[in-house]
């Protein structure tokens, strides 16, 4: 129940009904709800669980990461002073280069390519050489 409370504050109106009886498909409409809920809030299709994740708990890491994924959008939010739980939500950071600098980045050898700074092999084996045998009739 909480869970829609926090999709709809920061979402308004993102879960719409929320049904109050026991029975099996009403719990599993309100998880249906609860999942459009956070894709309307902006979690992507990835960060959420399937309805039979949670229901007939066949993939329960799935959910956890959901939760933590709400969780790391609600704090991205302005007006959110709750508990933290999870992962800052990261921000964008934009670089713009000069076409000075990108002509010169052309010339420059990475390591990766060209040199091993000295680096060898040598050494690389330790402990018995594996045993091969070899039975034939």
């Amino acid at each position: 129940m909480s869970g829609f409370i926090l999709v709809n504050k920061f979402c308004e109106g993102a879960v719409r009904k929320i049904e109050t009886s026991s029975a099996v498909f009403k719990q599993r409409a309100n998880l249906e709800s609860f999942i459009q809920g956070c894709k309307t809030f902006g979690l992507k299709d990835q960060e959420v669980f399937q309805v039979n994740d949670l229901f007939e708990t066949k993939n329960l890491p799935q959910f956890t990461q959901c939760i933590i994924a709400l969780a790391r959008y609600a704090q991205s939010q302005p007006d959110y002073n709750g508990p933290i739980l999870g992962p800052k939500q990261s921000e964008g950071n934009v670089r713009e280069f000069t076409q000075d600098q990108l002509d010169a980045g052309k010339h420059m050898i990475g390591l990766q390519m060209g040199s091993n700074k000295g680096a060898s092999q040598a050494g690389g084996d330790f402990g018995r050489p594996r045993q091969v045998h070899q039975d034939f009739k």
